[in-house]
């Protein structure tokens, strides 16, 4: 179409089209705006219907009425209004310090530090961040000390914000003790107590073959300390209620190793896997978040140390404190893997991160648990150890070969370095970074919740059958037909028999 064409197409639409004076070009201008505003599926189907909505609102609009408008919540309308409740504070907020609100860090401080390092969240999602964990602070208590954002876990329908608390000592041992149900903790795998007073009735029997199952004992939680050292709250949204999630058990630590199970964001998702995890999403969410802490949190070497003083038996080298004059290490040997160390307890394939021995458990409670008849020998246990607090990253055995190293360090920017990052091979989404020198580090976790592996997961398999009784046992054959009616006729006779007996007794008794 040449120049001309073009215009007179287009004065041949400008013409009025109605009593309106509204032409066929400002319409269509209309109706391709709402289209482009809206973005329906089907724009084709959806072209006529908007036409004629754009017609009745300039009618409405003309006869001096409101134009009608579909009465349905735009998703993203809905998630303004609970976002803009972070924004608001009540009259009177901010006057008085609240003195038993937990500290809250800067959370838009530490984003931008990993921000330099190429990780983060986005700002705008850092900041509504940042408002909803000093509401959450508001709401926890006198027991928790401070907060601060532990990390984000990626799910398929729905992700997870993680926000961990570190509580006053002794303050958590009464809640945790309250929220352990019986039924998950205190029954072991195996059968429930009426099946150990069945079994129990069936061994004192001569007859009865003995069963040989014994029961796998019951590790207990560690309150305190450990898994259960912190307090975590997760939610879908900044803006949405924040949940605390349960105590973790060794048993579900044990299990959630040999199992791999991606998030669906619902915390009350059944978790169905083999070996069987008892609990729900929820519960496996808390897990993992205990082993990803044990596993990559991390400071530089010398930020902490052990105290001077001799410490507790019972403590088995878990406290540390922070070196008050360390001066820091420079930033071209922090991003290095030998200038970090780890600063959290390892967990032991037991599940805790404190050995706990069964024997020892035995002992103490002779009378109750061991049987005073059967002198049986208590079977030798070695304890499990793991590296000690403060080693050095360098020790960590890499899951795969194709990296070398279980981690890896840089520092930003290469010319002139002022941050410096390490991250885990073993745990991809988990990072450090370490400014001034590496007196001031954090730590985060940004990714699916799942250990790095190059193999196909494969389930561990089922366990084989037990075999059968190995005794021989008398069977008695079964009678035949005859000498059952012989043993029927017996039977009736000896019944008549008793019967006549009878009623000579009770007619010598009416003579008398």
């Amino acid at each position: 179409m040449t120049d001309t064409g073009f215009l007179d197409a287009k004065s041949y639409l400008l013409e009025s089209g109605d009593d309106q004076n509204i032409s066929l070009y400002d319409h269509l201008s209309e109706v391709l705006l709402k289209v482009l505003e809206h973005k329906p599926k089907n724009v084709l189907e959806s072209f006529e219907t908007i036409s004629r909505s754009v017609k009745r609102d300039r009618l409405a609009s003309a006869s001096g009425q409101a134009p009608k408008t579909a009465n349905h919540d735009v998703p993203l309308l809905s998630v303004a209004k609970r976002q803009i409740k972070l924004f608001e504070r009540p009259e009177g907020e901010g006057e008085t310090a609240e003195t038993n609100t937990p500290v809250v860090p800067n959370v838009v401080k530490e984003q931008q530090i990993f921000e330099q390092c190429g990780i983060g969240m986005g700002r705008e999602e850092t900041v509504l961040l940042q408002f909803a964990i000093q509401d959450l602070a508001k709401t926890v208590g006198d027991s928790v000390i401070s907060l601060r954002f532990w990390g984000k876990i990626l799910g398929t329908n729905a992700d997870y914000y993680v926000v961990e608390g570190t509580l006053a000592e002794g303050a958590d041992e009464a809640d945790i003790k309250q929220e352990v149900d019986d039924k998950d903790e205190g029954e072991p795998e195996g059968g429930t107590n009426d099946d150990d007073a069945e079994l129990t009735e069936i061994g004192e029997l001569d007859d009865v073959p003995k069963p040989h199952f014994k029961k796998q004992p019951t590790i207990p939680m560690e309150i305190g300390q450990g898994g259960n050292k912190h307090r975590y709250w997760v939610c879908s949204e900044p803006s949405k209620p924040w949940i605390k999630l349960p105590p973790v058990t060794p048993n579900q630590i044990v299990v959630a190793r040999k199992i791999k199970k991606i998030f669906t964001g619902s915390l009350n998702q059944a978790v169905h896997s083999y070996p069987p995890f008892k609990g729900t999403e929820a519960n496996l969410l808390r897990a993992q978040i205990a082993r990803i802490s044990a596993a990559t949190h991390v400071s530089p070497t010398g930020y902490f140390a052990f105290p001077e003083e001799e410490q507790e038996e019972d403590d088995g080298g878990f406290t540390i404190e922070t070196v008050q004059d360390f001066e820091g290490l420079a930033m071209e040997e922090l991003g290095k893997t030998e200038s970090w160390a780890h600063h959290s307890p390892a967990v032991l394939p037991q599940g805790r991160c404190q050995w706990y021995s069964v024997q020892q458990e035995k002992a103490e409670n002779d009378d109750e648990e061991q049987d005073e008849e059967t002198d049986e020998p208590l079977d030798e246990e070695e304890p499990e150890t793991a590296p000690p607090l403060l080693t050095a990253v360098t020790e960590d055995t890499p899951n795969d070969s194709e990296y070398g190293a279980a981690w890896s360090a840089k520092t930003f920017p290469s010319y002139a370095p002022e941050v410096a990052c390490i991250s885990s091979n073993n745990w991809p989404g988990a990072y450090a970074v370490a400014t001034d020198r590496g007196t001031y580090f954090r730590n985060l976790y940004v990714g699916w919740g799942q250990k790095h592996s190059t193999a196909a997961f494969v389930p561990p398999a089922i366990q084989t059958v037990e075999s059968e009784y190995d005794k021989p046992l008398d069977c008695a054959q079964d009678p035949s037909v005859e000498e059952e009616q012989a043993l029927e006729e017996e039977r009736e006779d000896k019944e008549g028999g008793d019967l006549e007996d009878d009623d000579e007794d009770g007619e010598g008794e009416d003579d008398d």
